[in-house]
């Protein structure tokens, strides 16, 4: 009869977590970057408008069936939980 001992789950965590940070840092060195672009000049940059010269809050386009627009406010907050 053969006897089988148990490895220790940290001990697999930290197996599968080096292996992953091995993968993703071989993934780093061996994926191509992006091209550079050489051929086109730098973007000039634009100064920002003037306030009230912003222009239209939605782009034009084909009336949409449903709007949402979100603000960000908040209603009815008192205190945070807890």
């Amino acid at each position: 009869m053969t006897h089988r001992t148990r490895i220790p789950a940290a001990t697999l965590v930290s197996a599968l977590l080096l292996s992953t940070m091995m993968g993703v840092g071989l993934l780093a060195v061996v994926w191509p970057a992006a091209p550079a672009r050489a051929s086109e000049p730098p973007a000039e940059e634009t100064p920002a408008p003037a306030p009230g010269e912003e222009g239209p809050l939605v782009a034009e386009g084909p009336q949409a069936d449903l709007a949402l627009i979100y603000t960000g406010g908040v209603v009815g907050y008192v205190e945070p939980c807890g």
